[in-house]
Order: C-alpha cells, then structure tokens, then sequence
C-alpha cells in the first residue's frame, strides 16, 4: 500500500511525487481593464492565487506577452502571460 503524504492514512494507487497546491486566495468574478501591446480590452478575473491569476478575455494572447491588469478600485498588477 502507498500513501499519500499530502493525505496521511490514506492509501493511493499510484505512487507519484505531489506537491502540495500552493493556497488560493480569492475565487472571484470581476471585470477589468487588460493593457497589452498598446491596446486596451476588457476580462474576467476567475481566481487568484500566490502562483498567478486566471483571466478570460476576448483576444488571444502569445505567451510572453507583457501585461497590465487594472481593477475598478484602480489597482493594477504588471504581469507576463504564462
């Protein structure tokens, strides 16, 4: 029998390495302005979390891509697309 070390007692079928998820902070829906390449969208904030942030959009980005996200309280956070 393995165990899980993310679960203690519980026994798993498959052994693999886990590592732990690191902790969300907020699952929210919120509307916000998406600043990239000169251009100004609006998206989705599904979630966020130490790791990053979900964001739906209308227009495809390429990884890499530099962003800006600004919420409607006026914070913003730089971001690069993963």
């Amino acid at each position: 029998m393995i165990v899980d070390p993310a679960r203690p007692g519980v026994p798993t079928a498959v052994a693999r390495d886990l590592k732990p998820r690191e902790a969300r902070y907020n699952t929210i829906l919120l509307v916000a302005r998406l600043l990239h390449d000169g251009r100004e969208d609006l998206c989705r904030i599904r979630n966020v979390s130490a790791g990053g942030m979900l964001i739906e959009g209308c227009v495809a980005l390429a990884v890499g891509t530099r962003i800006e996200v600004e919420l409607r309280n006026l914070q913003s956070a730089e971001a690069t697309v993963a």
